[in-house]
């Protein structure tokens, strides 16, 4: 299952769930930035850090709403808590290959855009 929408995700996942995530975001300016993520396997969590975590858990030992998504290190075990990320920042997908195809969805969306720019620039030609 893929998911465009955070708010999808919050309702399907809980914190500690495995999932892959995504982004592209092609900046039109020099004052912004692109967001670019290829997909890349991680678990919810609801803090950013492993401390954080546990403090959220000694107030609220049940929460289980997730907050940041945290990628795992390439041994595939251990999170890479320095890459943690607010779960709202990133689209998700069940599999490699569902979020593979949303990944390139992101680019053809924006290459699309581009199109559309390029087909309105090239009507305003004095020709």
């Amino acid at each position: 299952m893929k998911y465009r929408e955070y708010t999808n995700v919050a309702k399907n996942f809980r914190a500690g769930d495995t999932a892959w995530a995504c982004a592209f975001h092609y900046a039109h300016d020099k004052e912004s930035k692109s967001l670019h993520q290829e997909p890349i396997y991680g678990k919810f969590m609801i803090g950013n850090t492993q401390l954080n975590v546990d403090e959220k858990l000694e107030r609220r030992p049940d929460y289980s709403y997730p907050e940041y998504f945290v990628p795992f290190k390439k041994n595939g075990v251990d999170l890479a808590w320095s890459k943690a990320v607010r779960m709202s920042s990133r689209y998700y997908a069940t599999t490699e290959d569902e979020c593979a195809e949303l990944y390139n969805s992101l680019i053809i969306d924006a290459v699309d855009w581009h199109r559309k720019e390029i087909d309105e620039l090239e009507k305003l030609l004095l020709v």
